[in-house]
């Protein structure tokens, strides 16, 4: 296998064994896309998420009134709104996705208000309890919207405004867990008090920020997150077609940054994609949903525990994890972190998976064999990083 996808990515080699299907293993294939969450208060003057989430038709990306990206003399500045997504990147119905996001959206708003007075509701097939329903909205705000919803968690938009004290003005993102049709109720406590307890003991610029973890009723559970105004990166890359050279470098430098950090603190993501990185309306990216992630280091330990465990969405599975043999958890999300960074320059995933099966994989293997580059990264590769890391000693 080659080392890296990019210049400034290195990866130790892997053994050039067949690609192969290792077991029995868990995979998420859905390209579902959870809208979630950065805290906005007044001080912010960012855009409210009313308007830009409609529960009818698909928009185009929302343009502000300054250009999206503008360099300046000292560097740069990002100025974003929330996006509507109009495809994936490997192809999807947007008229089922939008007519199941409006079916969710009415069911909720008109069971929510029938649930005011009634003793229970029901949101998206799920029985929650009025109470704990108001014990949220009188914490976190009133439910403005649906922002998305996935095979495992649905995520909702709530406002809450205070004229009094202290004022505030400020949007959170309510996680709810979904209950898997297989999934044992000890399965679902893990995985919800799993993934709060890792995302709320990260605490970075680049890291998405949850606040707590609440129950809702028929041991259901959900956890309030902050709001991210800018929305996700996959549907900034979709809307714009494909990004800027100095654009996509600053999302990817961030990704690094927050990468890094959950790797220094012993957990390795294992489901990067552009659907999980979230941004601010200044261009700040956050990574978020951590369902996937698992701890490969303890804080008194020096040895980093393989992993034999394949997971996240198949464009961004890397090939090591078709193999029956143990591999670095780490280097799974430095070869996500390649696939985004392709996927953002060319405005589109290089292959559908990173295995024989596929013809563009195939392909890019040769090339590698051949010593030339796989065309869809010579388009996108800088000469002048590449140089530099050279000087680097690289």
């Amino acid at each position: 296998m080659p080392h890296c996808f990019l210049p400034f990515l290195q990866r130790p080699r892997k053994h050039s064994a067949s690609l192969t299907r290792a077991g029995d293993i868990n995979l998420d294939e859905e390209s579902h896309r959870l809208l979630s969450t950065e805290g906005l208060t007044l001080r912010d003057s960012v855009p409210s998420p009313r308007g830009k989430f409609s529960s009818t038709g698909i928009g185009k990306y929302n343009t502000p009134k300054k250009d999206r990206f503008v360099r300046t003399s000292g560097g740069h500045k990002h100025y974003l709104s929330p996006p509507r997504p109009r495809r994936h990147f490997c192809g999807s119905n947007d008229s089922e996705e939008l007519s199941g996001r409006n079916k969710l959206f009415n069911s909720f708003k008109s069971q929510w208000m029938e649930g005011k007075q009634q003793e229970e509701t029901s949101l998206a097939g799920w029985p929650i309890e009025n109470r704990d329903m108001e014990a949220i909205t009188q914490r976190y705000g009133e439910i403005q919207m649906v922002a998305g919803y996935g095979s495992y968690a649905l995520v909702l938009i709530s406002h809450k405004v205070r004229n009094w004290g202290p004022q505030l003005d400020r949007y959170y993102a309510i996680k709810i867990f979904r209950h898997a049709s297989a999934q044992t109720e000890s399965d679902y406590y893990r995985r919800a008090t799993s993934e709060f307890s890792i995302t709320s003991s990260l605490h970075h610029q680049n890291i998405i920020e949850a606040f707590e973890i609440l129950p809702l009723g028929y041991d259901s559970l959900c956890v309030c997150m902050e709001y991210c105004s800018g929305g996700d990166l996959h549907a900034l890359t979709v809307s714009s077609r494909r990004l800027l050279e100095d654009e996509a470098d600053c999302f990817l430098k961030q990704l690094l940054c927050g990468i890094l950090y959950i790797h220094e603190m012993g957990i390795a993501h294992r489901d990067l994609k552009p659907e999980n990185l979230l941004l601010t309306n200044y261009g700040r990216l956050k990574i978020s949903d951590f369902g996937h992630a698992e701890c490969f280091r303890l804080a008194w330990e020096d040895q980093v525990h393989m992993s034999t465990r394949r997971c996240g969405s198949v464009p961004y599975v890397s090939p090591e994890q078709y193999l029956a043999q143990p591999f670095d958890p780490r280097y799974a999300d430095i070869w996500a972190a390649a696939i985004v960074y392709i996927a953002m320059r060319a405005g589109r995933n290089p292959w559908k998976s990173a295995t024989v099966k596929d013809e563009c994989f195939r392909d890019y293997t040769e090339d590698c064999k051949a010593g030339s580059q796989y065309f869809l990264i010579r388009d996108i590769t800088h000469v002048r990083l590449s140089l530099s890391f050279h000087h680097l000693g690289g």
